[in-house]
């Protein structure tokens, strides 16, 4: 690629100029090469499951961190503690929703024991099916769906 700008203080603080100042051969090279990686590089994939834009520069960022600390960076212990960062997250999602409909729903209290246990397991079933979906990993996705269980378990036991 040709440089964006000839003079050499400018080039110092390109972030800040606009588009209309830099060479029009760099523009072209730019969106050419922007059209490459968006149209050409394929998606990635651990262990057959995509990995979106926030996992792939976790993942980066801890092949990074374990380079750098004189460490040979494992595949599969990486993508595990991403695939547990997404579980916590889609667990505390999970957690947060609950409390919203649960607010929601007592408002209706009083009312007969079935009627509560079935908003109970209904909540817990939806969540757990809608929320909690563990990417490469089964067991972090039981793990997830016991501490929700516990927690809509708790919860209910507070209402009640």
């Amino acid at each position: 690629m040709i440089r964006p700008l000839t003079n050499e203080e400018e080039l110092q603080n390109l972030d800040s100029r606009p588009l209309e100042e830099l060479r029009g051969e760099f523009v072209e090279q730019v969106q050419l090469l922007r059209k490459r990686v968006l149209f050409n590089v394929k998606p990635k994939a651990v262990n057959g499951h995509l990995v979106s834009g926030a996992e792939w520069i976790a993942l980066v960022e801890l092949y990074v961190n374990a380079i750098n600390n004189g460490v040979v960076p494992s595949i599969q212990s990486a993508w595990t503690s991403i695939c547990r960062q997404a579980a916590n997250q889609a667990l505390e999602q999970a957690k947060a929703t609950f409390e919203q409909e649960l607010a929601s729903f007592v408002v209706h209290l009083p009312m007969n024991q079935e009627d509560l246990e079935a908003f109970l397991r209904e909540q817990l079933q939806a969540l757990s099916d809608e929320v909690l979906v563990a990417k490469g990993d089964a067991e972090i996705l039981k793990e997830s769906q016991a501490s929700f269980a516990q927690y809509v378990a708790a919860r209910s036991t507070d209402v009640l």
